[in-house]
């Protein structure tokens, strides 16, 4: 039974090309030394596939998703006026898909915003618990400063960072520090 190199769960899910994907915690790994390279893209996508968790490293776009479900509830919202007379049911089914649709890809996109989010402060917490390991090295604390600004500039739509940003920061070095 094949188990993950990382969390050592049994949770995992065979690919073609001999590599391993675990369902815990997203590791993707090589079984068989002999298909190291033959990684395809349908490795790609079932890995994204299979585990959701897979971290959204990148702000994401509002665009995408909002012309995305603006097609498909037009094209739905074709599709079930199709079925009425011409005249007032059809421009209110046609009205409703064209504000139901771009409402459906905004939450989307606040979902793999919030994704995003998680991602950052999972990084900055990770700096965090480096440096409390190591306390005297600088290379431990320019990261966690790093780390920091990136998460709190998340949390803005224009990837800017405060003053309050950069002493909560603060705060939390010193309290770390001591």
């Amino acid at each position: 039974m094949t188990q993950c190199s990382k969390c050592n769960s049994k949770n995992v899910y065979k690919l073609n090309s001999g590599r391993v994907i675990c369902k815990d915690c997203g590791n993707s790994f090589i079984k068989n030394e002999q298909t190291q390279n033959k990684i395809t893209k349908n490795d790609i996508f079932l890995t994204k596939l299979i585990n959701p968790k897979v971290p959204i490293t990148k702000r994401p776009s509002i665009i995408a998703p909002l012309l995305i479900c603006g097609l498909i509830a037009l094209c739905v919202g074709g599709f079930i006026a199709s079925f009425f007379e011409e005249g007032e049911n059809r421009a209110i089914i046609g009205l409703v898909s064209l504000i139901t649709g771009p409402s459906i890809g905004y939450l989307f996109h606040l979902r793999n915003l919030s994704f995003y989010q998680q991602y950052r402060l999972s990084e900055y917490q990770k700096a965090k618990d480096q440096l409390r390991a190591n306390p005297d090295d600088l290379s431990l604390r320019e990261a966690m400063l790093l780390k920091g600004r990136q998460y709190y500039s998340s949390l803005r739509g224009d990837e800017t960072i405060t003053i309050y940003d950069e002493q909560a920061i603060s705060n939390d070095m010193k309290a770390i520090l001591g």
